[in-house]
């Protein structure tokens, strides 16, 4: 992602912010961890090694610790190495209730 598109994206969430925050909402953005990052394991082999860098890694990455990101990879990651339960459907992208739970 060019830095120009980068630096776009955290301008106009940061505008976002501001202009809500005037109106006294504060702004959160919360984005889902895609199934292959909470489970690589079940991906074939060829296509795990080719895996990139997230978009939302990309994000944090750029903007750090921003109040507004709500980052649910570490909730859902703990939930599958506690073994709770599937997160997401076994032949789907979507969480199962669990997984909307965490």
């Amino acid at each position: 992602c060019p830095d120009s598109l980068k630096k776009a994206w955290a301008e106009s969430l940061r505008q976002r912010a501001d202009w809500l925050a005037s109106r006294g909402v504060i702004y959160r953005i919360v984005m889902v961890p895609e199934k292959h990052t909470v489970y690589p394991e079940f991906l074939p082999d060829r296509v795990r090694d080719k895996l990139a860098i997230s978009r939302f890694q990309q994000i944090v990455d750029f903007m750090g610790e921003n109040p507004c990101l709500v980052d649910l990879r570490q909730a859902l990651h703990s939930a599958k190495i506690k073994d709770e339960g599937r997160l997401y459907i076994h032949t789907d992208t979507h969480w199962t209730n669990l997984g909307a739970y965490k």
